[in-house]
């Protein structure tokens, strides 16, 4: 995994902050960014405090959740199994680990956090019959036969219906049923659980979002451009809807719209580097040379004599503001208590 401590130019930033208007010894600005979306300078400010205190899981989860709105799969894992080392039973984080191994195609680690995230949920731990060993905890880093992965699969699925019809109510036992099903390649049933997830949790933006991938699965390019449209309503600067608008466009040969919505994600986040790889498929696909030539330098300020491209600044207002969303979404505990917390660790 990609360890975000070796970039060079991250902590050359987090130097040149110092002494700024948002100083990362400024505790209080540190939150502020985040409350006010402004995620890569949280990004920064979270990695100097645990640089400082680095036996804090809450924040390593943070930081892990921050990637994985960033488009940034092997940067989460590796926050989240720091966080998870930390606090093995935290179920946000077991959860947010599920979606990041299948979002990288390891499943049956994927499956095996979801597991995990099952045994030490109380709501169900107690009132249904589980089997630890139901995913071979001792087998977990070695290789699996497809018929493996799908027994597991299977199993899984069995259990997670059972706990759904204990309770038909939990948006987060839907989500881990919906990538269950997902990992199974069963589109329409995970697309099933992600509607029935959203029934119960309408502002979650990243359930959108998944709900829309689950439709593109399908083929369904314009019902997933709906649904990523909600997401982005709800959360204008989440990067990997921005990427995953792109790739909708792309299926649907809307190139120019797809190069668009790809620059937009890396102006967003120029760390996403591998996004320029789908711009290079795009403009192939235009037989724009020109524009794939200039792609090389990987700078985004080059294109917008030709496309509109945003930045931070341009986004419109989030139809839920980002203090109340990223404290529901990404803190997931009582922000005033959190940032007390951080306050306190970070002085």
């Amino acid at each position: 995994f990609f360890f975000f401590f070796k970039q060079k130019t991250a902590y050359e930033m987090l130097r040149s902050l110092v002494g700024s208007e948002m100083c990362i010894r400024d505790s209080n600005k540190s939150m502020e960014l985040l409350f006010r979306g402004n995620h890569n300078q949280g990004i920064l400010a979270l990695e100097a405090h645990l640089q400082k205190h680095p036996n804090d899981a809450n924040s390593w989860r943070l930081l892990g959740k921050l990637h994985q709105d960033n488009d940034q799969d092997q940067r989460a894992v590796s926050c989240l199994i720091q966080s998870i080392k930390l606090n093995p039973q935290n179920l946000d984080t077991l959860l947010a680990l599920g979606i990041s191994c299948t979002n990288i195609l390891d499943e049956v680690k994927a499956m095996n956090y979801i597991k995990h995230w099952i045994l030490n949920n109380p709501a169900y731990a107690q009132k249904i019959p589980i089997d630890p060993t139901i995913i071979p905890e001792e087998r977990i880093d070695g290789d699996f036969k497809m018929e493996e992965i799908r027994q597991y699969n299977g199993r899984m699925i069995d259990l997670f219906s059972q706990a759904a019809n204990l309770n038909p109510n939990d948006p987060d036992l839907l989500s881990c049923l919906a990538v269950l099903h997902f990992i199974a390649r069963d589109y329409e049933k995970s697309l099933m659980c992600f509607r029935n997830a959203l029934q119960f949790d309408t502002n979650n933006y990243s359930l959108w979002n998944k709900l829309g991938a689950t439709l593109a699965h399908l083929g369904r390019a314009d019902e997933a451009i709906d649904a990523y449209q909600k997401a982005l309503d709800l959360k204008p600067n989440y990067v990997r809807c921005w990427v995953n608008l792109g790739i909708a466009c792309g299926f649907k040969k809307q190139h120019n719209e797809a190069v668009r919505f790809y620059l937009n994600a890396l102006s967003l986040n120029p760390e996403a580097r591998h996004i320029w790889s789908y711009l290079h498929t795009e403009f192939t696909c235009m037989e724009r040379f020109d524009l794939l030539a200039k792609s090389r330098a990987r700078r985004v300020e080059e294109f917008t004599d030709e496309f509109e491209i945003i930045n931070f600044n341009d986004l419109p207002q989030p139809e839920v503001d980002y203090k109340v969303s990223n404290a529901q979404y990404l803190i997931k505990a009582q922000a005033e208590n959190w940032q007390k917390e951080f306050e306190g660790q970070i002085q």
